[in-house]
Protein backbone atom coordinates (compact mmCIF):
# COMPACT_ATOMS: atom_id res chain seq x y z
CA UNK A 1 0.00 0.00 0.00
CA UNK A 2 2.81 2.40 0.90
CA UNK A 3 4.54 1.77 -2.40
CA UNK A 4 1.32 2.41 -4.35
CA UNK A 5 0.80 5.73 -2.55
CA UNK A 6 4.43 6.66 -3.17
CA UNK A 7 4.12 5.79 -6.85
CA UNK A 8 0.95 7.89 -7.16
CA UNK A 9 2.62 10.87 -5.47
CA UNK A 10 5.57 10.56 -7.85
CA UNK A 11 3.19 10.50 -10.82
CA UNK A 12 1.61 13.80 -9.76
CA UNK A 13 5.00 15.45 -9.25
CA UNK A 14 5.53 15.05 -5.50
CA UNK A 15 8.78 13.01 -5.28
CA UNK A 16 9.80 14.41 -1.88
CA UNK A 17 6.56 13.28 -0.24
CA UNK A 18 6.85 9.88 -1.95
CA UNK A 19 10.38 9.44 -0.61
CA UNK A 20 9.20 10.29 2.91
CA UNK A 21 6.48 7.62 2.72
CA UNK A 22 8.98 4.98 1.54
CA UNK A 23 11.61 5.78 4.18
CA UNK A 24 11.20 3.54 7.23
CA UNK A 25 10.87 5.35 10.54
CA UNK A 26 12.84 4.39 13.58
CA UNK A 27 10.59 2.90 16.23
CA UNK A 28 13.25 3.09 18.95
CA UNK A 29 12.09 4.79 22.10
CA UNK A 30 13.59 8.17 22.82
CA UNK A 31 14.56 8.66 26.44
CA UNK A 32 13.68 11.76 28.40
CA UNK A 33 17.40 12.60 28.64
CA UNK A 34 17.71 12.48 24.84
CA UNK A 35 14.69 14.76 24.46
CA UNK A 36 16.10 17.24 26.98
CA UNK A 37 19.49 17.18 25.24
CA UNK A 38 17.84 17.81 21.86
CA UNK A 39 15.85 20.77 23.21
CA UNK A 40 18.96 22.19 24.90
CA UNK A 41 20.86 21.95 21.62
CA UNK A 42 18.04 23.69 19.72
CA UNK A 43 17.99 26.50 22.30
CA UNK A 44 21.77 26.90 22.09
CA UNK A 45 21.70 27.02 18.28
CA UNK A 46 18.86 29.57 18.31
CA UNK A 47 20.75 31.74 20.83
CA UNK A 48 23.89 31.60 18.66
CA UNK A 49 21.87 32.65 15.62
CA UNK A 50 20.29 35.52 17.57
CA UNK A 51 23.69 36.68 18.76
CA UNK A 52 25.05 36.59 15.21
CA UNK A 53 22.11 38.72 14.03
CA UNK A 54 22.71 41.25 16.80
CA UNK A 55 26.43 41.55 16.01
CA UNK A 56 25.67 41.83 12.29
CA UNK A 57 23.29 44.73 13.03
CA UNK A 58 25.89 46.39 15.27
CA UNK A 59 28.55 46.08 12.57
CA UNK A 60 26.16 47.49 9.96
CA UNK A 61 25.37 50.47 12.20
CA UNK A 62 29.05 51.13 12.90
CA UNK A 63 29.90 50.98 9.18
CA UNK A 64 27.07 53.41 8.46
CA UNK A 65 28.35 55.83 11.13
CA UNK A 66 31.90 55.54 9.83
CA UNK A 67 30.75 56.30 6.27
CA UNK A 68 28.85 59.37 7.42
CA UNK A 69 31.77 60.72 9.43
CA UNK A 70 34.17 60.32 6.43
CA UNK A 71 31.82 61.98 3.94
Amino acid sequence: MKLQRAEFLRSIGRPVVAKRIETPRSLALVTLEQQIAAVALEIELAADADQRRVWRAVAKTLRSIARRSHA
